[in-house]
């Protein structure tokens, strides 16, 4: 959803589709100037307001594009306009956790696997798990990731990116638009 492209070419599938119309080039282009100025919460927002594409965590979204506001426009120097209802940035995704659970309930993370490998009891299984991580920088304090952290939040927003075309999809589907074809944009 930071890609700001997918979220442009989603909207105006989305509009196309809801009035089953083909629209002009300085049509295409008048609504460009409009959308392209939204905010991600205001893309959010209209794509579930007005065409009830619902994006499932959308509140962790905007929170991860807060924190891409602050590293662009402050060099990533929290202010107080990056700080909702608090005195901090707070940052929210849905990281992953693969581990091994032995057959005595001990838990052995997988993501960080030693050279030599892990040797496991047997009976173990993998697990899979993908728990809230939740940052929060203070005012006036650095926005810094982990690299892990990193590629949770890219992870969690290519697949928020893919439920949001998934759902553009389906809305098309509903509407029986004739010319709809399926994409793969993002």
């Amino acid at each position: 959803m930071g890609n700001y492209v997918c979220n442009f070419v989603l909207f105006h599938f989305a509009t196309i589709t809801a009035t089953n119309q083909q629209i002009t080039s300085d049509q295409f282009q008048q609504s460009n100037n409009t959308f392209k100025h939204y905010g991600l919460k205001d893309k959010i927002s209209h794509l579930n307001n007005d065409f009830d594409i619902k994006i499932p965590q959308s509140n962790y979204l905007i929170s991860i594009n807060q924190a891409r506001n602050c590293m662009t426009h402050r060099r990533g120097i929290v202010g107080s306009e990056d700080c909702i209802d608090s005195k901090e940035l707070i940052v929210k995704w849905n990281g992953i956790d693969v581990y091994a659970e032995t057959p005595s309930g001990e838990k052995i993370s997988l993501l960080n696997i030693p050279k030599g490998g892990v040797e496991l009891p047997e009976g173990s299984k993998g697990i899979e798990a993908f728990p809230e991580r939740i940052r929060n920088f203070t005012l006036g304090t650095l926005v810094n990731f982990s690299p892990r952290d990193l590629a949770e939040i890219c992870r969690f927003t290519l697949i928020q990116s893919n439920e949001v075309i998934k759902a553009t999809e389906e809305y098309a589907i509903k509407k029986r638009n004739p010319n709809y074809q399926s994409i793969n944009i993002c």
